[in-house]
């Protein structure tokens, strides 16, 4: 029998067996590597998020940017119209701009919340039933549709912008 082993039948709990300072030490190192390493990788997940978000909103402003340049463009071709200019670069212009408003929105379609997908839809089809109009357009007696889209377009694009901005957590 051991001294620190209470007599056999007497009633009294065996005594705790010691602890190691062995375990002590190693279970301390263990939970400072674990807290280091989940702080570590709590860090990296954080970078990578803000890295994600900061490319959506470039993503995001590029394409907001692309339909702002829209409107001054279409006025100096409405203007060209009805002054008879021209209509060759302006109509180009316009139509390099609808063509980089469609591609940059195949980039940011994910960012629209999914309730609001339908505004992406509605706002690249109007974009083509301009584009068709503008065709069309080449008197100010004929510029009639191409305004009707254009007002359209203005008024989906502010829709979309809203529903952009609200996708990646943007001040509307």
């Amino acid at each position: 029998m051991s001294a620190a082993a209470p007599p056999a039948g007497s009633g009294a709990p065996p005594a705790a067996a010691p602890v190691s300072r062995r375990l002590i030490v190693i279970g301390f190192i263990a939970s400072t590597l674990l807290t280091t390493a989940l702080g570590g990788v709590s860090s990296w997940v954080l970078a990578e998020r803000q890295t994600t978000r900061a490319e959506e909103i470039s993503q995001v402003n590029r394409f907001l940017k692309s339909t702002e340049d829209f409107e001054p463009l279409m006025r100096r071709h409405v203007q060209n119209i009805v002054h008879g200019r021209s209509l060759d670069h302006s109509r180009e212009a316009l139509l390099q701009n609808m063509q980089n408003q469609h591609v940059l929105l195949r980039g940011v379609r994910a960012y629209v919340p999914t309730d609001l997908r339908s505004q992406a839809d509605t706002y690249e089809e109007t974009l083509v039933m301009t584009a068709d109009a503008l065709d069309d357009a080449d008197k100010p007696l004929t510029a009639g549709p191409l305004l009707q889209q254009v007002s359209n377009a203005v008024s989906e694009k502010q829709k979309l912008a809203a529903a952009l901005r609200k996708g990646v957590g943007l001040p509307e």
